[in-house]
């Protein structure tokens, strides 16, 4: 299984946000597919399976999207490990200006944003500084 771990808006495994398309697939060093996510895409994004890494107009890495397939830790403990309520507490714990939804919760601070409708952890995004500005 793949293990990530997040520095809150600048990394998440080897994978550093800002970093040009090309070095991303190199670090990855898996096969992917390129396609574009919807009509309001500003560019493609690469799917490798357990993850899609999501790419600025300029080519830079913005974030990366991490399906249950992965250990994704954040100050040592492992986001998929917990339930969504327990999920949900541990990000409001740390960022308490967090904007929880129907969808899941979202963090400006931690850069983070779970995707859980029906409460159900689908997805975890972790993007660079200011991406939910």
């Amino acid at each position: 299984m793949d293990r990530f771990d997040i520095t809150i808006g600048k990394s998440v495994g080897k994978i550093e946000f800002g970093a040009p398309r090309e070095h991303v697939r190199d670090v990855m060093g898996l096969p992917f597919t390129e396609f574009k996510k919807n009509e309001f895409s500003v560019n493609t994004t690469d799917d490798y399976g357990f993850c899609h890494v999501y790419y600025d107009k300029d080519n830079a890495c913005a974030a990366v999207e991490f399906f249950k397939k992965t250990v994704l830790e954040l100050n040592g403990t492992d986001l998929y490990s917990m339930n969504y309520g327990d999920l949900s507490k541990y990000i409001l714990s740390l960022d308490d200006k967090s904007v929880p939804d129907d969808d899941g919760i979202t963090s400006a601070k931690l850069s983070i944003s779970i995707y859980a409708p029906n409460e159900k952890t689908e997805s975890i995004l972790v993007a660079r500084n200011g991406y939910f500005d």
